[in-house]
């Protein structure tokens, strides 16, 4: 079979599991990364509209802007464990 068939055969799908739940975890993390990554150096994205809001005393739209930060990362999660779902079935 070779090295390649060794490794697309055997190791990627024994692999697979761990990498799956790496990214899954990543992605998730990642969203708060980059709101962190606004508080501290600015940008124009969602970290710099609640910083906006919350100079302002904008409390629905702190709370609005909170519960689209936690859609998105629900949301990245999901497609990611419905790929794992098609990725590994038999």
């Amino acid at each position: 079979v070779g090295w390649w068939g060794m490794l697309w055969y055997i190791e990627l799908p024994l692999a697979l599991p761990s990498v799956l739940a790496g990214v899954r975890n990543g992605l998730t993390l990642s969203i708060t990364g980059a709101v962190v990554g606004e508080f501290v150096m600015g940008g124009d994205g969602l970290g710099q509209l609640l910083s906006v809001q919350r100079q302002e005393a904008d409390t629905i739209g702190l709370f609005s802007t909170l519960v689209m930060l936690g859609l998105l990362a629900a949301a990245s999660y999901g497609v990611v464990r419905l790929v794992e779902r098609l990725v590994q079935r038999d």
